[in-house]
């Protein structure tokens, strides 16, 4: 279906979606401190109640893909923010740790869903030509959402604890679930992809993968990608307030309020890329320079520790890093066949970022240690993004194989 314009209030609602998620997969930093206290967790245990989300984006990561091939992109993206509601209200019962760990997991099913439905959707009720700009929207939801929640999240505290600050996630769904449901009745036919019943042309088989929706190698090289840089950027985020707190020397709300300049950085750093990318020049190569330089920053940023100088390169660290991503999802349609098939790439590009996101935190604990020395965690931080930078040199390389092979098969 041809689109004649652009659906830019499907768009936001969609990128209010991402907002949900962003918050829900972010609520557990600044609340760390509390839970840890409340619930008398180890710096350890907080690890993993920060990474267990990303359990459901490893395990549905891929499966997500071939669900909005399936159901439609906005019946996933409604399912997804359904859960992101829902589930939160677990935590009201949570005494223990067991019972908050299982209601993460079930976030994670949420997550994942919008990760991959919402960026389809948006692809959907896009014209080719404002594609590039109606991503670079959606680029813009994790940075936001995340300095939201840790705006937000000193004023949260303060009501009732951290559970406040759980059910914001629930209350962002609240808000956006409405526009979804009532998107579904009036426009499903152009924010909806066309389920499989409908399409003789698409299968979610695997052998449809193999005969030409996507670039399987260039596929699982932007996953590999995603699981070093999501490893690398979520361990900073999550322990950052932390370490602020505790290396520093700030207090709880502000150590909450000077990590949400990191997120908002990050925004103008999509942006940034955002016009490198307009520019004409190749997501591979904004990728891999960037990477370095967020490796760089950070390095400079630890040694420091504290004081003025270190704030300045902390913000440098997250411009650089807001590049990287949006380089990312602009790359993922090079290894997709037609619009409909980025579902199935970035489904598979989130998978590796749930990995990441799984077992980064926990390991930074492990490495940090109770004495809570962070400097024994600066080597893998410092590495992760190098290992972006050299892997994003061969994404080319899988996307003219491709499309040699796509030449080929049209003659």
């Amino acid at each position: 279906m041809h689109i004649k314009s652009t659906n830019w209030f499907g768009i936001w609602i969609c990128f209010s979606a991402g907002l949900a998620a962003a918050i829900t997969m972010n609520k557990a930093s600044p609340a760390a401190l509390n839970i840890a206290a409340d619930l008398d967790l180890s710096l350890f245990q907080i690890g993993w109640l920060v990474s267990v989300v990303a359990i459901g984006m490893v395990v549905l990561g891929f499966a997500s893909g071939h669900l909005v091939l399936r159901f439609g992109a906005l019946k996933a993206l409604t399912a997804g923010v359904a859960v992101l509601l829902l589930t939160p209200w677990l935590s009201v019962f949570a005494t223990t740790s067991s019972l908050l760990m299982v209601e993460r997991s079930l976030e994670g099913i949420g997550v994942i869903l919008v990760m991959v439905s919402a960026p389809a959707a948006i692809i959907n009720v896009s014209r080719p030509e404002d594609v590039g700009l109606s991503m670079a929207v959606w680029a813009l939801w994790m940075p936001t959402g995340s300095s939201l929640i840790f705006l937000l999240a000193p004023w949260l505290l303060n009501i009732d604890g951290w559970r406040s600050l759980w059910l914001s996630s629930a209350v962002a769904a609240a808000v956006v679930f409405p526009f979804l449901l009532y998107l579904l009745r009036v426009d499903r036919r152009e924010i909806q992809a066309v389920p499989l019943s409908e399409s003789a042309t698409v299968s979610t088989s695997t052998q449809s993968i193999n005969s030409g929706s996507i670039s399987v190698p260039g596929a699982v090289l932007l996953a590999m990608i995603f699981l070093c840089f999501g490893a690398g950027f979520f361990g900073v985020l999550t322990y950052l307030p932390t370490y602020l707190h505790t290396v520093s020397g700030f207090s709880t709300a502000n150590a909450s309020l000077l990590t949400a300049l990191l997120p908002a950085v990050l925004i103008v750093g999509n942006l940034l890329a955002g016009g490198l990318l307009h520019r004409g020049l190749q997501p591979a190569l904004v990728m891999s320079i960037s990477a370095v330089l967020v490796s760089i920053t950070l390095w400079v940023t630890m040694i420091l520790a504290d004081g003025l100088l270190a704030i300045i390169f902390l913000v440098l660290f997250g411009l650089f890093t807001g590049v990287v991503p949006t380089a990312m999802f602009a790359q993922a349609p090079r290894f997709a066949a037609s619009p409909r098939a980025v579902g199935v790439v970035i489904g598979i590009m989130v998978t590796g970022q749930g990995i990441g996101l799984l077992f980064a935190p926990p390991l930074i604990a492990y490495l940090v240690g109770p004495s809570q020395n962070w400097i024994a965690a600066l080597p893998l931080l410092v590495i992760l993004p190098l290992i972006v930078a050299l892997l994003a040199v061969y994404l080319p390389r899988f996307e003219n194989q491709w499309h040699a092979a796509g030449s080929a098969a049209e003659q």
